[in-house]
């Protein structure tokens, strides 16, 4: 393991004692290649008004993608602190940041790109399809996308399958890549409107 790993890692448990929020925050950008892959993703798109990343966490996408509108949303408001403080070094245009209790909370905006991993196998499949279909419907813009991942590793509760999720939409299926644990991330893309 690198210098610089092992000072982010210790880094990141400083914020955990200083913030109060969950161990598995402590984990940084370089361990997580799923995430690195969906930033570059984000960054290729051609429109890049706004995104926002439901369970963001530390915002470590976020933080990294280059949109000029971006809001993160998390149960826990203690790690949204500390993602706030976080974001007090990045030169890149401020994160808004609510708590938000999926599927009670309603979304608002009307977004580019939803991301939508790390947490949805927790998820029954019937009450995320619902979901991510209405969201896809009402918040995403023309050409834009939700993100999401899938896993098959037998210590999560659901194992969903991006064509049932998808079933109800008119909406183009991009795989973003495979990872460990046989997570599989997925952008579900809706079709621009040709004027």
């Amino acid at each position: 393991m690198d210098i610089s790993l092992i000072a982010q890692k210790i880094f990141r448990r400083v914020l955990k004692g200083i913030f109060r929020f969950d161990h598995w925050h402590t984990s940084v950008l370089d361990e997580r290649p799923y995430a690195v892959d969906i930033i570059n993703y984000c960054n290729s798109r051609n429109s890049k008004d706004s995104i926002l990343e439901i369970g963001c966490g530390l915002a470590d996408i976020l933080r990294r993608v280059d949109y000029k509108t971006k809001l993160g949303f998390d149960i826990d408001k203690k790690v949204l602190k500390g993602a706030a403080f976080l974001s007090t070094f990045s030169r890149k245009p401020k994160i808004k940041y609510q708590v938000f209790h999926f599927p009670e909370t309603r979304l608002e905006a009307l977004v580019d790109v939803i991301i939508m991993v790390n947490w949805i196998f927790f998820i029954e499949e019937d009450t995320l399809r619902k979901n991510i279909e209405k969201y896809f419907r009402e918040n995403v813009k023309p050409g834009g996308a939700v993100i999401i991942d899938t896993l098959k590793d037998p210590h999560y509760p659901n194992h969903h399958n991006i064509y049932v999720l998808t079933a109800n939409l008119q909406c183009k299926i991009h795989k973003i890549g495979n990872y460990a644990r046989q997570r599989e991330v997925w952008s579900i893309e809706k079709q621009a409107i040709v004027a």
